[in-house]
C-alpha cells in the first residue's frame, strides 16, 4: 500500500497565548484570528489587520513587543479514509521558528528549539479520523536565549547583533545586523504535512558521482529505509534512471533487518552537468520505488547531475590557491552572496525564488554563497539552481560570534548538520561547504573580546568536517571565511586563499576605487561591495506609504550599518555635484556603487592567473533599506545589476594604464567556449560626439583565453585625466557586436557634458502583449541612461552610455498588463545633472 500524504498548509488560526491558560480548554476563550501557513508572525498580524506592514518596515523598533510575547497557532482537520487505513503516521513540520511546543489532540508531542531542520513526530497513537486538534505554541526566543546566557555566560563582546543569539539555532540576522533590523519573531515558516505509511518507507536517497568522463560515469546510489515495526520483511527497491535518452534500471534487495543498501551503477556516454557559462546543466532523474513483493510501499524521486568537483588549494610562492575545478576544468567564479528573502511583508516568505534566480542567471552569475547569518534555503531554491547552472557555496549557519562548545549544544549542531547535509547533498549545484562566516579571523583579531577562548572552535574544525567526510565525501570543506582587507594586510597566506575585501567601504578610498596592484590581487574574494539607495520605484513606494520622508537624513533609519549614509555621501561627492533631491541621490549612489564594482571586477578578470573569482555582497536584500544589494528588496535591479551583466559577460573589453610607461592598453577576456575572430575598434571622442582619434586591431582569440595587450598610440595617452574626451571600445565580428565598453577619465562633476537630446520611440510587441520595444537615438554622447518604467516592469538593458548616431533597442517587460497606449518613459542621465 503506497503512502498517503495530507497537506496541512493553508488556513490556520492564531492569537497571543493567554498567560492565564493552564489547560488546553483555557484556549477556547475566543480571540482567534485567521492565519496562513507557511508564514511568519509578522505576516499573520498584518493580514489580520493588527499591524501595518508599511509601518513595520519604517519603524521596526516599535514592534519589539511581538518578539517578547508567546503566540499560539491551531488547526482542526479530518483525516481521509485512505490515510486512516495506513498503519503508521508521522506529522512533519519542515520549519518551526524557533522555540515551540506541539500538541495533537491534547497530547504534547514534543518541544523544539531549532528552525533550521524539519521536526518529525510519530502520531500513530494520537490521530483520529475526524476533528483532530493541532496546536503549536511559540515561546519568545529572546527569553530562551536570555535564560541560556545567564546560565552559561556572555560569550562574545561585539556589535554584531544581540549576544543572546549564539545560544539559539535561529537565523542570526533576525537579531539585528548590517542587513536588517532586530525582529526575531516566530512562525510556522515552511510546509506542514501528515504522512501515513503501511509497512516501511524510503528515509533517504543518495546519489553521487564516483568518477566520470565523456565515455562513462560511475554512480553510487544508496538507499536508507525506515522499517521500524517490520524489521523481518524482505523488501525490494527498484531504481530507474531517466533523462538525455537514458532509461536504465537497477534493483536493491533488502534482507530482513537490513535498512541500508547501495549499488554502483555505470552510465555510458553520460551528459555532464556544467555550471553557467561552461556548458549545459544537464539533469538526470532517479526514481526509487520500494516494494514488499508486488505491493508498492513508497516512491521517492530526485534530480541529479553527473559531475566531479574539486577545490584546488595547492600552495605556491604567492600562497594557497582557491580555484574551483568542475569535471577537471577550472571555473572562474562570477557570483554574489545570497540573503534570505524579505519576511517583513504581507506575502508568504521563502515562497518564490524564481524571479531572483533568473535575474542572477541573466547577469551571468554562476555562484551564490548562502551566508552563515541566514538560513538553509528551501528545496525549491537548490532545485532551481541545479536547473540554471548556478553553483552554491553553502555556509553552515554560524556568523560573527562565539558559539557554545558545551556538549548539549554540540549535540544539537551534530543533529542539525546531519539533517542538512543529507537534505542537500544530491544537488549538483552544491559546490562547497563552509563552517562559518568570519569567526576565526574575528577571534584572531580580538574583535570578539580580547584574551577570549575560541568558544565553539571544535564545531568548525572537527565536528563539521568529520560529518562531511562521512556523509558527503566528494565536496570540499573550509572551516571559515576570513575577515581581512587588502589595503592593510597580505591575504594570500597559505592558510587563507580567499578574503573579504572591505577596505574600500570601511576605510574610504577616493574616486579611484579598488586600486589593486597585481602583486596584491587576491586569489578569491568572498565578499566585497559598496552601499547604495534602493531603486527609484522602491523609494517612491516608501514615500507614498510615509516610510521615507523626502529628505536625505530620513534615509538613515533604513541603513542598518552605522555611518553608511556619510560614506555614500562621500563617494557620490567624488563623482557628482551634491544631489538636489531623493531621485538624484538614488541615481548618483547607484552609479557610485556600480562603477566601483566594475573597476574591481575588470581588474580581477584581467589578472585571472592570480584570481579565480569573486562574490559580490549581496545579490538581494532581507528588507527594504539602503544596502549593498544588486537587486533591492522590492525586486528592482539597481544600476550595478546592469553593470554586472556587462562586467560578468563572457566576453569583456577593459583598459589598463601603465604609470611607468605612460601607456594605455586594451585587454580582451574570452570566457566563452568559442574562438573569437573579430575587429577591436578603439575610438577617442569628445563630449560633443566628434571623433578625435581611432585605431583598429584584428583579433584572433582562443576559447577561455586572455588576450595579450593591445597598446594604444601615444596620442591616446592624453586621455588620462582628460575632462574633454572619452574612449569607446567595441569588438565586432562579421555578424554582431561581441562586447563594448566606455571609459571616462575624470569625475563627472568636472566634465562638461552636452545636454541630452534623446529621441525615443515606443511600440507594443505583437508577439508579447505585456512588453514594449523602446528605441533610443541621440546625436550626442549620453552617459548612463536610466530608463524608469511607468508601471512595474523591467528593462532588458539600462544604465548604458548612448553614443552619437547609435540606435539602441530595449525591451520593457511589464509585471502585469501594460498601459493601454504607450506613455512617456522617464529618462535620467548624467548629462542632466
Amino acid at each position: 500500500m503506497i503512502k498517503e500524504v495530507l497537506q496541512l498548509n493553508g488556513s490556520w488560526q492564531f492569537k497571543e497565548f493567554p498567560e492565564t491558560a493552564r489547560r488546553m480548554r483555557d484556549l477556547d476563550t475566543g480571540g482567534w484570528m485567521p492565519a496562513t501557513v507557511p508564514s511568519t508572525i509578522y505576516t499573520c498580524l498584518a493580514q489580520a489587520g493588527q499591524i501595518q506592514s508599511a509601518d513595520l518596515i519604517a519603524n521596526p523598533e516599535n514592534y519589539h513587543w511581538i518578539s517578547q510575547k508567546s503566540w499560539i497557532f491551531r488547526k482542526e482537520f479530518d483525516a481521509p479514509d485512505t490515510l486512516v487505513n495506513q498503519e503508521r503516521f508521522r506529522l512533519i513540520f519542515e520549519g518551526l521558528d524557533t522555540v515551540a511546543h506541539v500538541w495533537l489532540n491534547g497530547k504534547l508531542l514534543g518541544k523544539v528549539e531549532n528552525m533550521f531542520i524539519p521536526h518529525i513526530f510519530d502520531v500513530t497513537d494520537h490521530l483520529k479520523p475526524s476533528a483532530n486538534q493541532l496546536y503549536v505554541k511559540f515561546l519568545p526566543a529572546l527569553q530562551r536565549g536570555e535564560q541560556l546566557m545567564q546560565r552559561y555566560g556572555k560569550l562574545s563582546e561585539h556589535h554584531f547583533g544581540d549576544p543572546r543569539r549564539c545560544y539559539l539555532r535561529k537565523a542570526q540576522y533576525q537579531f539585528g545586523s548590517a542587513v536588517g533590523p532586530a525582529l526575531p519573531g516566530c512562525g510556522i515558516f515552511r510546509s506542514v504535512r501528515l504522512v501515513g505509511t503501511h509497512t516501511a518507507h524510503i528515509d533517504n536517497l543518495h546519489v553521487r558521482t564516483v568518477d566520470c568522463n565523456q565515455h562513462r560515469a560511475a554512480m553510487r546510489i544508496a538507499v536508507r529505509i525506515d522499517r521500524s515495526h517490520y524489521a523481518n520483511s524482505r523488501l525490494q527497491c527498484k531504481l530507474t534512471i531517466t533523462g538525455g535518452g537514458l532509461n536504465q534500471s537497477e534493483q536493491l534487495d533488502f534482507a530482513a533487518q537490513e535498512d541500508q543498501h547501495a549499488i554502483l551503477a555505470s552510465i555510458d556516454r553520460p551528459i555532464l552537468w556544467w555550471p553557467r557559462g561552461y556548458g549545459v546543466p544537464h539533469l538526470y532523474r532517479l526514481k526509487a520505488e520500494l516494494f514488499d513483493g508486488s505491493d508498492l510501499l513508497d516512491t521517492v524521486e530526485t534530480d541529479f547531475g553527473i559531475r566531479t568537483i574539486r577545490l584546488n588549494r595547492t600552495a605556491d610562492e604567492r600562497g594557497r590557491n582557491f580555484q574551483l575545478e568542475m569535471n577537471g576544468q577550472p571555473v572562474y567564479i562570477k557570483g554574489a552572496n545570497w540573503l534570505p528573502l524579505p519576511t517583513i511583508s504581507t506575502d508568504p516568505p521563502f515562497a518564490d525564488y524564481s524571479t531572483l534566480l533568473k535575474q542572477a542567471a541573466n547577469a551571468h552569475i554562476n555562484m551564490l554563497r548562502i551566508w552563515g547569518g541566514g538560513i538553509y534555503e528551501d528545496d525549491a531554491f537548490y532545485q532551481q539552481c541545479d536547473k540554471l547552472g548556478i553553483l552554491i557555496w553553502q555556509d553552515f549557519m554560524f556568523a560573527n560570534a562565539y558559539y557554545p562548545d558545551r556538549q548539549w549544544f554540540v549535540d544539537i549542531v551534530r543533529s542539525e548538520a546531519r539533517a542538512v547535509i543529507e537534505r542537500l547533498r544530491n544537488h549538483p549545484s552544491l559546490a562547497l561547504w563552509c563552517g562559518n562566516s568570519r569567526i576565526d579571523s574575528l577571534h584572531e583579531a580580538g574583535r570578539l573580546g580580547t584574551g577570549r577562548k575560541f568558544f565553539g572552535k571544535a564545531i568548525f574544525h572537527e565536528l563539521l568536517g568529520g560529518l562531511l567526510s562521512e556523509l558527503d565525501p566528494d565536496r570540499d570543506y573550509i572551516p571559515t571565511t576570513p575577515f581581512t582587507e587588502l589595503p592593510q594586510t597580505e591575504h594570500n597566506a597559505p592558510s587563507s586563499g580567499t578574503t573579504h575585501c572591505w577596505g574600500v567601504w570601511n576605510h574610504y578610498a577616493p574616486a579611484g576605487h579598488y586600486e589593486m596592484p597585481e602583486q596584491k590581487t587576491p586569489r578569491f574574494i568572498t565578499e566585497c561591495g559598496l552601499q547604495s539607495v534602493p531603486n527609484t520605484q522602491t523609494v517612491a513606494t516608501f514615500d507614498e506609504k510615509k516610510q521615507i520622508a523626502p529628505g536625505h537624513a530620513a534615509l538613515e533609519q533604513h541603513n542598518y550599518q552605522p555611518g553608511g549614509n556619510a560614506r555614500i555621501a562621500r563617494y557620490t561627492a567624488d563623482h557628482f555635484a551634491p544631489s538636489e533631491n531623493i531621485a538624484q541621490l538614488v541615481y548618483q549612489s547607484q552609479l557610485s556603487q556600480a562603477r566601483s564594482l566594475k573597476r574591481l571586477v575588470e581588474h580581477l578578470r584581467t589578472h585571472r592567473t592570480q584570481n579565480a573569482g569573486c562574490l559580490l555582497w549581496t545579490l538581494n536584500d532581507t528588507s527594504p533599506s539602503i544596502s549593498f544589494s544588486v537587486i533591492d528588496a522590492c525586486g528592482h535591479p539597481k544600476a550595478v545589476y546592469y553593470y554586472a551583466r556587462r562586467f560578468f559577460a563572457p566576453v569583456l573589453l577593459t583598459l589598463s594604464h601603465s604609470q611607468q610607461d605612460k601607456t594605455d592598453a586594451v585587454r580582451i577576456i574570452n570566457d566563452s567556449p568559442n574562438r573569437i575572430t573579430a575587429t577591436l575598434q578603439c575610438t577617442m571622442m569628445n563630449l560633443h560626439g566628434q571623433i578625435t582619434d581611432e585605431i583598429n586591431f584584428p583579433v584572433a582569440l582562443s576559447p577561455r583565453a586572455l588576450s595579450s595587450q593591445y597598446i594604444l598610440p601615444k596620442s591616446f595617452a592624453a586621455l588620462t585625466g582628460s575632462t574633454r574626451e572619452f574612449l569607446t571600445l567595441s569588438l565586432d565580428s562579421d555578424t554582431e557586436t561581441l562586447a563594448e565598453n566606455t571609459f571616462f577619465f575624470a569625475p563627472d562633476k568636472y566634465l562638461r557634458h552636452t545636454p541630452a537630446t534623446i529621441e525615443m520611440e515606443i511600440h507594443s510587441q505583437t508577439e508579447n502583449p505585456t512588453a514594449w520595444t523602446v528605441t533610443l537615438h541621440s546625436k550626442t554622447p549620453v552617459r548612463d541612461v536610466c530608463l524608469i518604467a511607468p508601471e512595474p516592469g523591467q528593462f532588458s538593458d539600462n544604465f548604458f552610455t548612448l553614443l552619437p548616431g547609435q540606435t539602441k533597442k530595449v525591451t520593457l517587460q511589464f509585471d502585469n498588463t501594460p498601459p493601454r497606449t504607450p506613455v512617456p518613459i522617464e529618462i535620467r542621465t548624467v548629462n542632466s545633472i
